[in-house]
């Protein structure tokens, strides 16, 4: 396992990571995609502080993931199901 050291940037602050290497591309869109959001809520609301822009980040975050593992898990049964279909009419000999 190739591991390297990089360094992201989140907020003004830097966070040293140890990451496989071929993980950094993914690591490094993340932090982007952290900050850009960031940037977008301090714009649009008003806040007291940092952590609410956070907090605002993690929900969006969380509800695109949650509702990304939804899809797939229900787009993965239904190729389940319709190959178990086409296997029983192979089976048939249809």
């Amino acid at each position: 396992m190739d591991e390297i050291s990089i360094t992201v940037v989140i907020s003004d602050r830097n966070y040293r990571l140890t990451i496989k290497k071929e993980e950094e591309e993914i690591i490094r869109k993340v932090a982007r995609n952290i900050n850009d959001k960031l940037k977008s809520y301090a714009e649009q609301y008003a806040f007291k502080d940092k952590q609410d822009l956070f907090a605002m980040v993690a929900m969006e975050l969380g509800t695109q993931y949650e509702s990304s593992r939804l899809y797939r898990d229900g787009f993965e049964t239904e190729i389940r199901h319709k190959l178990t279909r086409m296997v029983a009419l192979i089976d048939k000999g249809i």
